[in-house]
């Protein structure tokens, strides 16, 4: 029935088909020439739709404009300062879908996945997509080897094990989640959603915004690695309070596994690895959400 409901309005489904692509590309060929011009199409698509109006379209390009100048030496520090606080804001502000001008597309509204689990909402969130696209595309390096990609697969196989026992055992022990295994006909989907909606566009401003200037801004000090690893993943956790408290210890886990993932091998794609395995063994194997 979702699928059904997606293919009513294919104007819609155009623009986060194309917004998607747009993602993914970054990570096969950063090329500029495709991401943005599959990002223009999505966006005209989304107006059409009316996912999004002039306002935000102002946004998305005072937004492009601030990363733009924080990641480039040529401008003074201050000015870079200033560009910094705003990706900042509008980071969280789109993060939290604060910023008028997006209409979200909700496709599942408060289906229950199985009997242990409480009612479920899935929303294609165009507007924090895009922290994960620009933060990627204006300020971070990507993998486009597929040696590259082995190597980074094999450095963070022992961490991917570590968080999967760490994070779920913890869960479990709290009561957090039940053993609940299922393969429900919404997985598709939301392999596709969570995955380039929400652990790109998480890691790309937890990581590749906050954790790497944060460490850049201490980086005279002696453990300013260590600090801005822990002050990252404490906000990451907060970021996660509304879940409740033993959601938010566990989110804490999460971003500092995350975080040192990032940390050890500089690369994006390591951290946005193991939370989309965290998060997909969660739908898979236990109660969810």
């Amino acid at each position: 029935m979702i699928y059904e409901e997606l293919l009513n309005d294919p104007i819609s489904l155009s623009a986060y088909i194309f917004l998607t692509f747009s993602i993914a590309s970054l990570f096969i060929k950063k090329i500029h020439k495709i991401w943005i011009s599959l990002f223009l199409i999505s966006l005209f698509l989304a107006y059409l739709a009316q996912r999004i109006n002039l306002n935000a379209i102002f946004v998305i390009a005072f937004f492009t404009l601030s990363i733009y100048i924080l990641q480039k030496d040529s401008f003074s520090k201050f000015i870079r300062t200033i560009s910094g606080f705003f990706v900042f804001s509008i980071s969280i502000l789109l993060f939290i879908h604060k910023i008028d001008g997006f209409d979200n597309w909700k496709i599942i509204d408060n289906i229950t996945l199985s009997a242990s689990s409480v009612p479920y909402n899935l929303y294609l969130n165009y507007d924090k997509a895009l922290v994960g696209l620009l933060i990627i595309a204006l300020s971070l390096s990507t993998i486009n080897r597929k040696k590259d990609w082995l190597k980074m697969v094999r450095r963070i196989f022992p961490l991917t094990i570590f968080a999967i026992v760490s994070i779920y055992g913890l869960a479990y022990i709290m009561n957090f989640v039940l053993i609940d295994i299922k393969f429900n006909n919404i997985l598709f989907i939301w392999i596709f959603v969570n995955l380039f909606f929400t652990c790109v566009a998480e890691e790309a401003f937890f990581r590749g915004f906050m954790q790497k200037y944060l460490q850049k801004i201490l980086s005279r000090y002696k453990y300013s690695n260590s600090i801005s690893l822990i002050f990252v993943s404490l906000l990451f956790g907060l970021f996660h309070i509304a879940g409740g408290l033993n959601y938010m210890i566990l989110s804490t886990l999460a971003g500092f596994i995350y975080g040192y993932a990032y940390y050890k091998t500089q690369n994006i794609e390591s951290s946005i690895l193991i939370h989309f395995i965290i998060n997909l063994g969660h739908i898979i194997f236990f109660s969810y959400p």
